[in-house]
């Protein structure tokens, strides 16, 4: 009896320690990485290209974090205005931001995605790309004819008093990282991941 005691403890034991290693990968916080440089153009590999249309965020001082607590992700306040001032200049992308207790969203109207550019963060050993159909996100609305304006909205939000680039669980689980420590991570969805060439 007193074997099957100890064996119930122990399982019991095991049981905990199990669920507290699940509970601790899935709550991963990173530390915060420095990032370089931040760009939106379409075409990363070619950058050294004076055709090339690209926009250089002023991304000094920026850095990123993974949260997958979270189902949301931010950018600075600055740096969501730097965003938002380059679908200025898209042809017909409307850009509107709108509000919603304490936080900023990015919504476009349009029609087509030509010319539509790419997000690009650019760390110290790798780039991370945000590809159009991640960083677009379709909303759900009515359209009356087939050729209505389709809305969009950024997958990042924003609030006054957001200091870092977080990445939550919408894009974690789409980037399909692995952990290794708090400082170390490898993206195994491919399209994530910017081939640069500088």
């Amino acid at each position: 009896m007193k074997n099957l005691f100890n064996f119930f403890n122990c399982l019991n034991l095991l049981i905990s320690l199990i669920i507290i290693k699940i509970s601790i990968s899935s709550n991963q916080i990173s530390s915060i990485i420095p990032v370089k440089k931040i760009l939106i153009t379409d075409d990363v590999k070619t950058l050294s290209l004076s055709r090339i249309s690209k926009y250089d965020l002023n991304s000094i001082g920026y850095g990123i974090k993974f949260d997958s607590t979270s189902n949301v992700s931010y950018v600075p306040y600055n740096l969501f205005g730097n965003i938002a001032y380059t679908f200025k200049f898209i042809e017909d992308s409307n850009p509107t931001i709108k509000k919603y207790n304490g936080t900023q969203e990015l919504t476009i109207k349009t029609n087509y995605f030509y010319g539509f550019e790419i997000i690009h963060f650019i760390l110290e050993n790798i780039g991370i790309t945000i590809p159009l159909k991640y960083y677009l996100i379709k909303k759900e609305t009515k359209k009356e004819n087939v050729d209505d304006e389709q809305e969009y909205g950024m997958v990042f939000l924003t609030k006054e008093d957001q200091e870092n680039i977080i990445f939550g669980n919408n894009l974690i689980e789409q980037m399909n990282i692995e952990f290794k420590d708090e400082n170390n991570f490898i993206i195994h969805n491919e399209e994530f991941i910017s081939e640069l060439d500088e």
